[in-house]
């Protein structure tokens, strides 16, 4: 079990969650927690969400939170029938989203509605969403990180149907209840 636990934000992607996870109990990242609970075994992983079940595993058998991931992954299938080739080494990212998480929450987030086929701005800043260097997707400084503007052009129409599907009745039940 890890010392440290606590929920994903909602639309999180799992591989984000599990490297703060990884963070907050001491591991360099994502891939040295999974080194040291000998669930890889020195590997390069593609697809972190392949060993998300197991990243669950470790999480303790407190009813609450058991419920809430249940939904979560309920939530993370639903999303990934949307963007159906995501993988780990194209993250896309808008710039302003993760000033505001840096400031809200102190750590970065990588989001599902940022990762959309066809999505080339976020729907709330208008600016252009970016990639996050490969190698630079586990580092939680922004500053430190290096961006490659995604080209594309801004249709406000796709935009806004691509995020209606964002939140689904799981993450949105999450919301809710996350604070109370």
């Amino acid at each position: 079990m890890l010392p440290v636990e606590f929920l994903p934000d909602v639309d999180e992607l799992p591989v984000s969650w599990m490297n703060r996870l990884a963070l907050a109990n001491g591991f360099i990242d994502v891939n040295d927690m999974l080194r040291s609970y000998r669930i890889i075994d020195g590997k390069k992983v593609v697809r972190h969400l392949d060993y998300f079940p197991k990243v669950l595993g470790l999480i303790s058998d407190n009813a609450w939170s058991k419920s809430i991931l249940s939904i979560y992954k309920q939530d993370v299938k639903d999303q990934y029938d949307i963007i159906p080739y995501h993988n780990d080494e194209h993250l896309c990212v808008c710039p302003e989203c993760m000033k505001e998480d840096m400031t809200r929450f102190g750590h970065i987030v990588y989001h599902f509605q940022h990762q959309y086929p066809g999505s080339f701005t976020c729907w709330k800043h208008k600016c252009i969403l970016e990639y996050v260097q490969p190698d630079q997707r586990f580092i939680q400084d922004m500053n430190r990180m290096e961006f490659i503007p995604i080209k594309g052009s801004y249709d406000r129409d796709t935009e806004f149907k691509m995020y209606s599907t964002c939140y689904s009745k799981g993450s949105i039940f999450y919301k809710i209840v996350r604070y109370q």
